[in-house]
């Protein structure tokens, strides 16, 4: 067996101080892009870059980036405008992969994950390839996510960011969609109606100009869809012209294609978070025959009460409970309502799907990188007791590990497994049992499946 590196499960704890850095580099991630409580000061859409990543084009670097782009940036994308491109492409498929026999009997067959992931510290500065250094987020618990989104994108840097290759790569090898995010900002009018206006320009024959240029970078790129979050109330006849691109996306994407939606603004254009599914946003799911977005991702305030009220208006609507993803920012059940047993049925198992903003966080309270995958991550991921087949998580006090709420999914679908144990970072490189790179690396592409079994 060729071992081209070594995982993080048995190195030496080098690295000091992983905690302090990582907290403030999350910080710095964070602030760009959730700016709730922050007041924003109007601006406007900055003039269009003629290409991106000039530093590289005009051969200053030799470092290539990923994608952010604002909305007329992306009206006249093109590959030939992206230095970076040949290396921007994902290189792995999209697996397939199945559900075996249940680890955890509380754990649904039905629930689905949809994560939304700070890969990189601004998505403006991915690199394409990886590059120096292993404190990141190198994520291995694919099992029990469906969708892997890079979350990113501000109104400076450009509000649609297109995932990077690792981000794409690492999802895909282990049969999880990637998906990108539409970024309309929190708080700033001005800039989002002007922004808005151009997301919703139609061309001679009235197609949806921006619609078709998502579904042609999404193909190029090689990821499977986007997540978008309005936070910024726009005029009523906007909004509607919104909705109409986004009937239009449902009505010609691509197999495979998912739209991913924030509970933030309602049909008439305001920002009003339900946070649930009620009578007031349904019309931004579906609208009697005509689904608007495939995916709900709820505010954080959601209660056993307004779980129960959005099973019952999507049922209404004709749309399947678990296209709701009840939600947590950072880390499960920090400041906000909702709790795990507001999800639970009479059968022990979750009623609705999950989602995540910024799980991120597990690497925030690690110490180190081995600290982060056999510690802080799992526990989050499989709970407390790192047992998947654990049924007595279910305490109100300690959150209960995704394992015991949603089923485990994997790629390996015939007799023969081959890994190498690759968490996509390390501190040495290896090709062929001889050290190639003497320094700390990451590159998530590499990012092996993982042979998650039940623990001791």
């Amino acid at each position: 067996m060729r071992n081209n590196t070594h995982s993080l499960s048995k190195r030496k704890k080098t690295t000091k101080g992983t905690k302090g850095k990582v907290s403030i580099v999350l910080l710095m991630m964070l602030f760009p892009f959730l700016s709730m409580n922050n007041v924003i000061e109007a601006s406007k859409v900055p003039d269009s870059r003629p290409i991106t990543n000039e530093e590289y084009a005009n051969k200053e670097t030799l470092q290539p980036y990923g994608n952010t782009l604002q909305v007329d940036e992306l009206k006249h994308w093109s590959p030939d405008k992206d230095p970076d491109a040949r290396y921007n492409r994902a290189s792995i498929p999209l697996k397939e992969r199945h559900m075996g026999p249940l680890v955890n009997p509380n754990a649904s067959p039905d629930a689905k994950v949809m994560s939304l992931a700070m890969t990189n510290p601004r998505a403006s500065t991915g690199k394409s390839q990886g590059g120096e250094g292993v404190n990141v987020y190198a994520f291995t618990n694919f099992q029990y996510v469906d969708s892997y989104n890079y979350w990113g994108g501000s109104s400076h840097e450009g509000i649609i960011a297109i995932p990077t290759p690792e981000h794409i790569n690492s999802a895909h090898k282990n049969g999880v969609k990637a998906t990108g995010t539409i970024f309309f900002p929190w708080g700033d009018k001005e800039f989002v109606e002007e922004a808005m206006t151009q997301f919703t320009e139609q061309d001679e024959d009235g197609n949806y100009i921006i619609a078709d240029k998502l579904f042609e970078i999404a193909d190029y790129y090689g990821f499977e869809g986007f997540f978008i979050n309005q936070e910024s109330s726009i005029d009523p006849e906007l909004a509607a012209k919104f909705k109409d691109v986004l009937v239009y996306i449902q009505n010609n994407k691509p197999d495979n294609f998912v739209m991913q939606w924030y509970d933030s603004m309602l049909p008439n254009g305001s920002i009003d978070y339900q946070n649930g599914v009620t009578e007031n946003n349904i019309g931004m799911i579906q609208n009697k025959d005509q689904k608007i977005n495939d995916e709900v991702f709820l505010n954080f305030n959601w209660n056993k009460d307004r779980i129960d009220n959005s099973i019952q208006t999507m049922k209404k609507a004709g749309r399947s409970p678990y296209d709701i993803f009840a939600s947590w920012e950072y880390f499960p059940e920090t400041k906000h309502t909702g709790k795990a047993e507001h999800l639970y049925g009479d059968n022990k198992k979750v009623r609705t799907s999950i989602g995540l903003l910024s799980p991120t966080v597990t690497l925030t309270n690690s110490d180190d990188p081995e600290d982060f995958q056999n510690v802080e991550d799992p526990k989050f991921w499989v709970g407390p007791t790192f047992n998947p087949a654990d049924t007595s998580t279910r305490d109100e006090k300690e959150f209960p590990g995704i394992s015991s709420l949603v089923a485990d999914k994997t790629p390996i679908l015939g007799t023969n497994f081959v890994t190498h144990f690759t968490t996509g970072n390390g501190y040495k490189f290896y090709e062929e049992g001889n050290v190639t790179k003497d320094e700390e690396w990451h590159n998530r592409s590499l990012t092996d499946v993982m042979q998650h079994g039940v623990g001791s």
